[in-house]
């Protein structure tokens, strides 16, 4: 009696091990069903926009979503400060938003972020954007893009300099009919000289304070991506005034069936798939290689201008060179557009 006592003992302690050893084994059960979920890994976010429509591009996965914060003071953060105010999309996919003029027309400064729950983690670059309550009338900045190139057309050179703040410089502008105004007038019909003189000096001096702070280089490429979009250099004032819109980062009025046939393949070429001109990226893509549309100076990202580089390099083996090639350059950095 005594031995089978002890034996009942043994097998019961057996089952009892055996049995905490299952719980131990399950304890983490409740973990292997959720090991599955993406962890929040952002190392950077890329964002542009010129007006109440922005959009961002992500190197990385933000499980928690994303906050939209913009403010007329710079930095705008979350949790925000008096006179920010933001957007919350929990939604790891989403890619655009489209803001208002909370705090009255004007400039707003925005950034996106990472959301951690109650904080942000990675931030992305900041840019500025003109935004008004008033959507009937005309956008401010075309109103004045349009005086500007009234004032260009009639070779006011001196209205524009004294706006930029800036001397005339003779020999720059000599030195700008030489080594571009030559090659910009070659295979294209005959350009006025007083229109000559126009593009002249906008490549020279620019004819607001973004243009100006392109740089000569951007002007020039301005005028090289009109020429190769339509096949001309502007001849009038209406056409001086979508080149204009061009530097601005704004759609020009006139547009071009090829040039945009050809933005349509080489969208394919790069993303796999067709655009769909719907989608305000794709669209955007599509505008960019067809004209040039340029990032304003505030909101250019180098960093993101480099992993451009890198992905062009990647699909065709070499470096931009051409007009039509660093415009598509600028489409894979600044239009948010993905395969």
């Amino acid at each position: 009696m005594k031995k089978y006592k002890k034996h009942l003992a043994t097998i019961l302690f057996f089952v009892f091990v055996v049995s905490l050893n299952s719980v131990s084994a399950c304890s983490t059960c409740g973990d292997n069903n959720t090991s599955n979920n993406v962890d929040s890994i952002v190392k950077s976010i890329t964002l542009s926009g010129s007006d109440k429509n922005i959009s961002w591009v992500v190197d990385g996965y933000s499980t928690k979503g994303f906050k939209v914060i913009w403010s007329k003071n710079s930095e705008p953060t979350y949790p925000t400060r008096s006179g920010d105010k933001y957007h919350y999309f929990a939604d790891p996919n989403k890619i655009n938003d489209s803001l208002s003029a909370f705090n009255g027309n004007g400039t707003y400064y925005v950034r996106v972020c990472e959301y951690l729950g109650g904080k942000c983690g990675v931030y992305s670059n900041e840019i500025k954007v003109i935004l008004s309550d008033n959507i009937n009338k005309e956008d401010k900045e075309i109103q004045a893009i349009k005086e500007k190139a009234k004032d260009l057309s009639e070779n006011k050179l001196d209205i524009i300099l004294s706006e930029l703040k800036e001397l005339r410089n003779l020999v720059k502008e000599q030195q700008n009919q030489i080594i571009h105004l030559k090659r910009l007038l070659s295979g294209v019909a005959s350009v006025t000289e007083k229109m000559q003189n126009s593009i002249t000096s906008f490549i020279t001096y620019g004819v607001d304070e973004n243009t100006k702070n392109l740089g000569e280089g951007e002007r020039a490429a301005v005028m090289y991506s009109y020429k190769n979009a339509f096949g001309k250099l502007p001849s009038n004032e209406d056409e001086l005034t979508d080149a204009i819109k061009i530097a601005n980062g704004r759609w020009p009025s006139n547009t071009n069936k090829e040039a945009e046939d050809k933005a349509k393949k080489k969208f394919r070429e790069i993303y796999k798939r067709e655009a769909d001109l719907n989608n305000i990226h794709d669209n955007a893509a599509i505008v960019i290689m067809s004209y040039g549309l340029r990032q304003r100076a505030e909101n250019r990202n180098l960093t993101s201008e480099r992993n451009g580089l890198r992905i062009f390099r990647d699909i065709y083996n070499k470096m931009p060179e051409t007009t039509e090639e660093w415009n598509t350059l600028q489409a894979i950095v600044y239009s948010g557009s993905t395969k």
